[in-house]
């Protein structure tokens, strides 16, 4: 193709784009004619363009990642597209009540309904962990995973969601152990607490009455859950001590009496014997619990108890103190804000895809035009490498595929790809010296077989447009300057030289 022929399909595919962008570069310039007379200036109307692309940008941005984020929700819950509309507005209306921006809620959202609350059911569990979460300056998604650890534990409903996180919160309150750090444990001992009938209120004073002195949060539930294995699987001597001193060492035992009052008839049937307790456990880890929990008859234990059977409300009293921070208070305004842009972009996206299917489909017609325009020199190209002894793959040539960007460069990128092609055969050209004829249906044919300059042997070739093997011999350079040729041509029109397209 001659250098003005290829110059010439650059205007027209510029030309071919000028229709839609030309009616958004009309609507922006109406904008800023409006804005300079309303704001007295050119320069503000043009502020104030900015700022509307600005806008609009953030708002497709956040809507888009929302939605994927949501989209991940439903590929579990499965709901109907009006529960999907519920669930996305019941999202929404949480971020302007919590400081938990709206993605973060859905992905919250996502582990919950991965553990078996989806749809309704998932959106009451998800308002219980995103307060605990604001409350306890946790994540919602481990706030999520301690709540619904133990709903699935207890074989709890998502009813019982709120219960449980007051209950979490008061151990946090009476213990010395994060939010964070008893959502991440919890699963740990409500595992076998629940199997063996010990209620969370039981576990929950255990926890509190262990991190209080001085023990941290995962030797606490590792204690914990020693005392109980040592009830389920008891030594011989375990058994034999037990008897004789009328305990009800097995695990109906605890789950009639609860974790406390097994204890307690413990400590009573022993005499607060530290020998005799540790011969019943056996595990030391059992026993270091259990001679905390023990303590004082067990003192600290029933009052503790007392507490977490009435924890109503300590999460609401958590979240208070948080409330009055002033980075709550800015989180919220900033979700009330983000909520208007997702739903503004909500309206937008529909209208971008349409776009986007419109420049897909004429970016598929410059693809034909590109294949039939430079089709016959890619065959040329292709053959020409055969008779070198060179290997050219002719589909790394294939320019939509591999050159289509993203809407913002589309037209851009074809350009510059019809640019390098238009440097590639321009260097052929004044490499060999040659002119060719601007029409390809008026180019020379090439005969039925010619010589091979580096091997002398007839080689037969077909019809077709000349080829550059016989522009060669034509003017006869040899076999070391085809080499720098088809080498140039190459390096202009593939990644790795002068102007290739990354």
């Amino acid at each position: 193709m001659a250098a003005n022929q290829t110059a010439n399909f650059v205007v027209k595919a510029k030309d071919s784009a000028s229709g839609p962008l030309g009616k958004i570069g009309g609507a922006m310039g109406k904008l800023a004619k409006t804005s300079s007379v309303a704001f007295g200036g050119i320069a503000a109307g043009t502020a104030v363009v900015a700022a509307v692309t600005a806008a609009l940008t953030y708002a497709v941005t956040k809507a888009a990642a929302f939605e994927t984020a949501m989209l991940n929700v439903n590929s579990i819950a499965k709901a109907t597209p009006e529960a999907f509309e519920e669930m996305k507005d019941e999202v929404l209306d949480l971020t302007k009540t919590l400081p938990q921006s709206a993605e973060t809620l859905a992905k919250g959202l996502y582990d919950i309904s991965s553990s078996g609350f989806a749809g309704a059911e998932g959106i009451k569990v998800l308002r219980a962990a995103a307060k605990a979460a604001s409350a306890g300056l946790a994540q919602t998604s481990e706030s999520a995973a301690g709540i619904t650890a133990v709903l699935n534990a207890y074989s709890y409903s998502a009813d019982e969601a709120q219960r449980v996180s007051d209950i979490l919160f008061k151990v946090v309150d009476r213990g010395v152990i994060t939010f964070p750090e008893l959502a991440s444990e919890i699963g740990k001992v409500t595992a076998l607490s629940a199997p063996l009938g010990v209620s969370l209120e039981d576990v929950a004073a255990g926890l509190a009455v262990l991190t209080k002195n001085g023990i941290d949060a995962e030797n606490a539930t590792t204690q914990l859950n020693a005392i109980m294995q040592a009830v389920l699987s008891p030594t011989g001597k375990a058994t034999k001590l037990a008897k004789q001193l009328g305990i009800n060492f097995t695990a109906t035992g605890l789950k009639t009496k609860g974790l406390n009052g097994f204890m307690a008839d413990l400590i009573k049937k022993t005499g607060g014997s530290t020998e005799k307790i540790a011969e019943l456990l056996g595990d030391a880890r059992a026993i270091r619990g259990a001679f905390v929990l023990a303590k004082n008859g067990g003192e600290q234990f029933n009052a503790e108890l007392a507490l977490m059977s009435n924890a109503a409300g300590a999460t609401d009293t958590a979240l208070s103190y948080q409330e009055q921070g002033l980075n709550y208070q800015l989180q919220i305004m900033q979700n009330k804000v983000d909520a208007i842009a997702i739903g503004m972009g909500e309206v937008l996206i529909p209208i971008v895809g349409n776009f986007l299917q419109a420049v897909e489909n004429a970016g598929a017609g410059m693809g034909r035009v590109l294949d039939q325009k430079f089709g016959p020199f890619q065959e040329q190209l292709a053959k020409t490498g055969d008779l070198l002894g060179l290997s050219f793959d002719v589909n790394q040539m294939d320019f939509w595929d591999t050159f289509f960007k993203p809407l913002s460069n589309a037209i851009e990128t074809a350009t510059n790809v019809l640019e390098l092609f238009n440097l590639a055969y321009e260097e052929m050209l004044r490499l060999t010296g040659q002119t060719f004829p601007s029409d390809f249906a008026n180019l020379p044919t090439a005969p039925r077989t010619t010589v091979d300059p580096r091997t002398g042997m007839t080689v037969a070739t077909g019809a077709g447009i000349l080829p550059p093997t016989t522009v060669v011999t034509t003017v006869n350079i040899g076999t070391a300057k085809v080499d720098t040729v088809v080498s140039a041509a190459i390096r202009r029109i593939t990644p790795g030289g002068r102007g290739g397209l990354e």
